[in-house]
């Protein structure tokens, strides 16, 4: 079944590789001429990167190995606890660093119940975001630090992507106890010269473009139905549209005048935070319309690894209700070969072309 994915973001690449590789026909329309430009350095997480790839064909350690990269840990980043340790209370003092290892313990137990509320699945329940550990904004977890700098790290979690620390949700912290777990990464040249981030993501292009999915830049989108996506030259019919832009121009594709949280609180990334629980205000994965989202500014965050993820959910939920299957990792039934979609014997061999392909 046909797919018009809108945006060549990180989330709209991911769930067009996907659905392509469960067998719909998937068109991605960008605006821009090129792909990018990509702020990815150091990467953190890199479980959802792999995991991209690993299901939507040859592993992210082959295609590195084919165009001769490495991934490999930040040598400035330190992982081991004991080595952590010994480091804080070196640079800030044994009290601040007990506060520190004891912020972020709490930020661990945060990450595990943030993980199945819009990242591993969609977060649609406000009841979820007024449990304790959720509770609170990233100035009131800055506020229990008694060291300026920790607590200036903080804050810089809001403050670097425009954010007010008294408005974004204290969960956001848990990013810090993701980087202490999984350390940062970065890409190299095998003679080990340092190579862009945006490499990354550029394979990501490739692994969408290798899937079948076809990439049209330089097309500007002017509105969006469930059913339809009109463009400066012409309208594309569709199964399913994903868009996967800015929520401002979700809302201005489809025609509607934005939240007001949308419209008074613009960000250099999208829509400020005027409260924590505005989280829940960003674009549903389905959207009242009957378009699908896998926004830049979703609700399982605005990051890179986040963005793949929100396209992976977008994916999932396109092809549960154009074909009634779960195809959700969660899901027993994931075991099974999914069920690929053919409506001709044309499109059966070019399914078949895919399955061969990398």
């Amino acid at each position: 079944m046909r797919v018009v994915v809108v945006g060549g973001s990180l989330g709209g690449l991911a769930s067009a590789a996907r659905l392509a590789r469960v067998g719909h026909s998937v068109v991605l329309l960008e605006r821009r001429e090129e792909f990018g430009p990509w702020a990815i350095d150091p990467l953190a997480f890199p479980a959802p990167w792999r995991d991209f790839f690993t299901k939507t064909g040859r592993t992210l350690d082959a295609e590195l190995r084919k165009a001769g990269l490495v991934l490999a840990p930040d040598p400035t980043a330190i992982t081991d606890r004991g080595e952590q340790w010994r480091t804080m209370v070196q640079a800030y003092g044994e009290a601040a660093a007990g506060q520190w290892r004891d912020l972020l313990d709490h930020e661990d137990e945060v990450w595990q119940a943030l993980r199945p509320l819009g990242l591993e699945a969609e977060l649609t329940d406000a009841a979820a975001t007024r449990q304790p550990l959720l509770r609170g904004t990233l100035e009131s977890v800055a506020g229990r630090l008694a060291s300026p700098e920790l607590a200036a790290r903080v804050r810089a979690l809001a403050l670097d992507v425009g954010d007010d620390p008294r408005r974004t949700p204290s969960w956001l912290a848990s990013r810090l106890a993701v980087e202490r777990t999984f350390g940062l990464w970065r890409l190299s040249s095998e003679a080990g010269v340092a190579v862009p981030g945006a490499a990354l993501a550029d394979l990501v292009v490739e692994r969408a473009r290798a899937r079948g999915v076809v990439l049209r830049t330089g097309v500007t989108a002017v509105s969006a139905t469930e059913k339809s996506v009109t463009t400066d030259s012409e309208t594309f019919t569709a199964a399913a549209v994903i868009l996967a832009t800015a929520p401002l121009e979700i809302d201005r594709l489809l025609g509607r005048r934005p939240l007001p949280w949308r419209r008074l609180s613009p960000g250099p990334r999208g829509p400020l935070w005027r409260r924590p629980s505005d989280w829940l205000r960003r674009p549903a994965v389905r959207d009242a319309s009957g378009v699908f989202n896998a926004s830049t500014g979703g609700r399982g965050g605005d990051e890179p690894w986040a963005q793949l993820l929100g396209g992976a959910l977008a994916a999932y939920a396109v092809h549960e209700v154009l074909t009634g299957e779960d195809i959700r990792p969660t899901n027993k039934a994931r075991r099974r070969t999914p069920r690929i979609v053919q409506s001709s014997e044309a499109e059966a061999k070019e399914t078949q072309s895919k399955e061969d392909g990398p």
